[in-house]
């Protein structure tokens, strides 16, 4: 809306975490080193949890909003970013048939501010509904 306005946007350059690839979790790793400028924890409200006990899954749902705690993180450089996480979250495409996590596009609550970040959520609720992600980890490991 902004562009054909004519008004200058700001890029989408943040990803908003709530599992494998938050801080010390076993896929953090791989998007450590691309560019972090800012990284706070951050809660998403739209949705839930579920997991299949190996990784979560966000569902969207507007009859169920929960506070969905995870990692809030800025890019110098996020198209670096996304294409290691579109193949970790086995995102090929908004029309492909073959997703098993969609990349959207949110608000996330950072200190009580509202911040639009990229997030992956999942069309499949899997049976074990949850409130935290590193919670659930640890109640398990």
């Amino acid at each position: 809306i902004k562009a054909s306005l004519n008004h200058e946007i700001k890029p989408l350059d943040s990803l908003f975490c709530y599992g494998t690839l938050m801080r010390e979790e076993i896929r953090f790793p791989l998007i450590k080193d691309r560019g972090i400028y800012n990284s706070i924890t951050g809660y998403c409200k739209i949705g839930y949890l579920s997991t299949n006990g190996l990784y979560p899954a966000l569902n969207i749902n507007t009859e169920i909003n929960k506070k969905t705690k995870g990692d809030f993180f800025q890019f110098k450089n996020i198209s670096q970013v996304i294409k290691i996480t579109d193949k970790i979250e086995n995102f090929y495409g908004y029309k492909s048939k073959n997703n098993l996590f969609k990349r959207s596009y949110t608000k996330i609550d950072v200190e009580g501010k509202s911040k639009s970040s990229w997030i992956y959520v999942a069309d499949m609720s899997f049976k074990t509904k949850i409130k935290d992600w590193k919670d659930y980890k640890k109640k398990n490991d």
